[in-house]
């Protein structure tokens, strides 16, 4: 069995902030946790994955005096279908993506830019690493060609913000929005040989409506979202074969996600 380094070092780094935060105040976590489901579609010049994901996500929020903190983190999983101009079909690649953020803001309570009492907007920035795993290893085409493992990493910034209106009997509603900056990418194709190629442009693009009731017991949340991230063509590696050598990179691409999450605050 493979393993892998990246989702060590994202565990190692999950438990990192969780246990930092954990001690910075007394204040208590409000956490959430639920499913997440969505649809995944991912395209390059002659190449289209596209299925459904699905998985669990936890986040946990707190306020330390005035700052606003978030730890999240998302695991999905699910099966796609493989659609190139060059090399075939075929319709049973497993995907499994995690993505782990911890970001930083500051509430503005009651009112800003003439915005009535019931209103709040929160700022934030921060860091966030996103692993994808695309295994069609001992799958083949219909025109006989044989699949391989690839694993993308990306590390980015979020930089957004929450708008939220507080309503009557535990209601609330909140826009979020979001862009992500990236700063490094690496892409690993389990070929023969193993082919590493390192990505340094590309953005992402994030939005959600968030529905939250507090009752006496649970919190309840539900989350429509979008995901986009637009990544730009990769570093060129050249290796060399017993048929010759050859130069190898990662076009530009883009990722889609539209789904939903129904979570639990407790």
């Amino acid at each position: 069995m493979r393993t892998n380094p990246d989702r060590t070092k994202l565990l190692a780094l999950l438990l990192f902030c969780l246990g930092a935060t954990a001690g910075w105040s007394e204040t208590p976590y409000i956490s959430t946790a639920g499913l997440a489901v969505s649809n995944y579609s991912y395209q390059e010049q002659g190449v289209k994955q596209t299925g459904t994901m699905g998985g669990v996500n936890l986040s946990f929020n707190k306020f330390v005096d005035s700052i606003y903190w978030n730890t999240d983190l998302t695991l999905e999983a699910g099966r796609v279908k493989y659609t190139s101009s060059d090399t075939g079909k075929s319709g049973n690649d497993s995907n499994v993506m995690i993505e782990v953020r911890v970001v930083a803001g500051t509430r503005f309570p009651n009112t800003i830019g003439g915005l009535q009492a019931g209103w709040s907007v929160i700022p934030y920035a921060g860091l966030a690493y996103r692993y994808l795993g695309n295994d069609s290893s001992g799958d083949i085409t219909n025109t006989n060609n044989w699949g391989y493992d690839r694993r993308s990493n990306y590390l980015y910034s979020p930089v957004g913000f929450e708008v939220t209106r507080r309503f009557g009997e535990g209601w609330s509603f909140t826009t979020k929005a979001e862009f992500d900056a990236f700063w490094a990418g690496r892409q690993v194709s389990y070929m023969s040989p193993t082919v590493t190629n390192r990505q340094s442009n590309g953005y992402g693009a994030r939005g959600s409506l968030v529905f939250r009731h507090r009752g006496a017991v649970r919190d309840f949340t539900i989350e429509p979202f979008i995901t986009y991230w637009n990544i730009g063509k990769s570093s060129v590696a050249e290796i060399d074969t017993t048929s010759g050598a050859y130069m190898l990179w990662e076009p530009q691409n883009t990722t889609t996600e539209i789904g939903c999450k129904f979570g639990f605050g407790f």
